[in-house]
């Protein structure tokens, strides 16, 4: 059964390419960047049978169907209606794997248990409405836009308007400080207390003596992120496999942060850690504007992927429920039972320290993710920073507040500081 749906989603796909070929003298209709599909051709696209109530008008531009009377400003989308002569040669590749990955958010990581009508009714939303602003498959589900008016959408940041944050920002070659691992703990020495060690660059000798200091290692790739290829590595008459082993992967390695008892309240696997985003304003006084709480789940051993929660930036209290990556609220961390809601983050204030004192050191670096631990011995240290910070995005998640204003305010700014200095 499953393999007749299969071939038969095959054959719309390929009549659907053939038939781009043949409209009126080879010219597609189109809004913005996006060709103005009939509803089957949406419906190949999504993998779906054509729900009941469109099966009578698969054929009919989805512009022409209850589809768009739906939407907020249809007029505004009709009256934008253009003729293009053709679109490039990949795009209808692109939007098949972009239809697929919104099924798969909308099924797989969200699991909102909606029926086929209601997914390709916010598909065409999400497309012809916010797509054309700027926002992807991934903001339309966590910026929970199905919900939300254009107005109340547009205060948020998006895929797009994040990029324009990061090109204003952050330019030249200080972006190497937060690009590679070993030139950031270097450089944020006041901060950066643990012992560390880059393979590459020592001797064989050099490297027994740091395992013979720390037995058990936390290693990770010197350039990649997003917690990509981390690990902990336990020294035993391995030294030399390990050795070759760092070479090979570029992996530095790291003294383990012990973390604060009270951060380590939520889960003891990993170290619980803070994203703190800050903005270098063009007058060169540092702003923070937004951060999170990121809690590991038992038997992991980083927070990266486990559930995060909202910050009040003047405060240092979590002001929101725990949410993992499906968007799932969580009173209490799921292992622990450890309250999010009011929690203090300890030694707050030096947090705020340490950020606005480093977002200073690098001038044409001045958007900033920094990732913080704090440690049993009462100090704040720094994992890592971050030139592109997703916590644009997740302070947005979690709390559900719009926070483009922040960057509208100082951008412009920013861009006529550096047509003054040009960055290096």
């Amino acid at each position: 059964m499953m393999k007749r749906i299969k071939r038969k989603i095959k054959r719309i796909i390929f009549q659907t390419h053939k038939n781009k070929e043949k409209r009126k003298d080879g010219k597609i209709k189109a809004i913005g960047d996006i060709p103005i599909f009939s509803v089957g051709e949406l419906c190949s696209y999504l993998g779906i049978e054509i729900p009941n109530q469109y099966n009578g008008i698969r054929n009919r531009y989805v512009t022409e169907t209850a589809l768009f009377s739906r939407l907020e400003n249809k007029k505004e989308l009709i009256s934008q209606i253009t003729i293009r002569e053709n679109f490039p040669k990949d795009f209808y590749n692109k939007f098949q794997k972009r239809s697929k990955s919104f099924k798969k958010i909308y099924y797989q990581i969200y699991d909102l248990k909606h029926t086929d009508q209601e997914l390709l009714e916010m598909f065409v939303e999400s497309q012809y409405v916010f797509w054309l602003k700027g926002f992807r498959g991934i903001n339309y589900f966590s910026l929970e836009l199905h919900r939300k008016s254009i107005a109340e959408a547009e205060k948020f940041i998006n895929t797009s308007y994040s990029g324009h944050i990061n090109k204003t920002c952050n330019r030249g070659i200080q972006r190497k400080y937060c690009t590679n691992k070993l030139l950031f703990n270097k450089k944020y020495t006041d901060y950066v207390k643990r012992d560390f060690l880059y393979p590459m660059e020592s001797t064989f000798e050099e490297f027994k003596a740091f395992c013979i200091k720390h037995p058990k290692l936390f290693a990770k790739p010197i350039e990649i992120g997003q917690g990509a290829g981390i690990r902990i590595i336990e020294v035993k008459n391995n030294i030399e496999e390990i050795f070759n082993e760092c070479k090979d992967e570029k992996l530095i390695i790291e003294e383990i942060v012990v973390q604060h008892p009270e951060m380590a309240a939520f889960n003891s696997s990993g170290v619980n850690t803070l994203r703190i985003c800050t903005l270098l304003k063009a007058d060169g006084n540092p702003l923070v504007t937004n951060a999170t709480i990121r809690i590991s789940r038992a038997g992991s051993i980083m927070s990266n992927g486990g559930l995060q929660a909202a910050i009040d930036i003047k405060t240092g209290k979590v002001t929101t429920n725990g949410f993992n990556k499906k968007r799932e609220p969580f009173e209490v961390h799921p292992d622990s039972g450890k309250r999010f809601k009011d929690f203090q983050v300890p030694l707050w204030d030096e947090v705020i320290k340490a950020t606005t004192e480093s977002a200073k050191m690098l001038p044409n670096v001045r958007h900033i993710g920094w990732d913080i631990a704090i440690t049993a011995d009462d100090n704040v240290e720094f994992i890592e920073g971050n030139t592109d910070p997703s916590a644009t995005f997740a302070n947005q998640t979690e709390d559900q507040i719009g926070k483009k204003h922040i960057y509208e305010k100082h951008l412009p700014d920013i861009e006529r500081y550096f047509q003054n200095h040009a960055p290096k």
